[in-house]
């Protein structure tokens, strides 16, 4: 699967982690645990990001809390992750629409890990579309908008 091989590595599961949650702050123990990934792992690529600009860091007692910082990259970044991670749920409408076209905040980037993710479907079968749908394993909503 194409997103196991692109969005599996430990710098990309905290870089989903933080944009799927822009407006938050985290410490390292928190993106540790949310992640999956180790926090000896999870710290060094918080500074890593920390250093390169991608985010902005506050002292908090004996706690570094990170955030991201406001830049255009991040936004770029999530419309790439949402379209491997629907890459699957493509393949399995393909052979049964016409047109699947990906609309709303889940294509501008501006989606945060409540948005559902919209799709617009032409087709003859809504009712196989439908069930394909069902099936698809992902943690958030798709709101489909089915044309025949």
């Amino acid at each position: 699967m194409l997103k196991d091989i692109l969005l599996n590595t430990a710098a990309n599961k905290v870089l989903s982690f933080l944009t799927l949650h822009q407006d938050a702050s985290f410490y390292d123990k928190e993106v540790s645990e949310k992640t999956g990934v180790s926090r000896g792992m999870t710290n060094m690529i918080l500074r890593q990001f920390f250093d390169a600009g991608l985010l902005v860091r506050e002292k908090r007692g004996r706690m570094w809390f990170y955030t991201l910082s406001t830049k255009p990259l991040f936004k770029y970044y999530r419309v790439y992750e949402n379209l491997v991670n629907l890459e699957n749920l493509v393949k399995a409408l393909k052979p049964i629409s016409q047109r699947v076209i990906l609309f709303g905040s889940t294509v501008k980037g501006e989606d945060t890990a409540e948005s559902d993710i919209d799709l617009f479907i032409l087709t003859n079968n809504k009712d196989e579309v439908l069930r394909v749908i069902r099936n698809y394993q992902t943690d958030r909503e798709i709101k489909p908008v089915i044309q025949t």
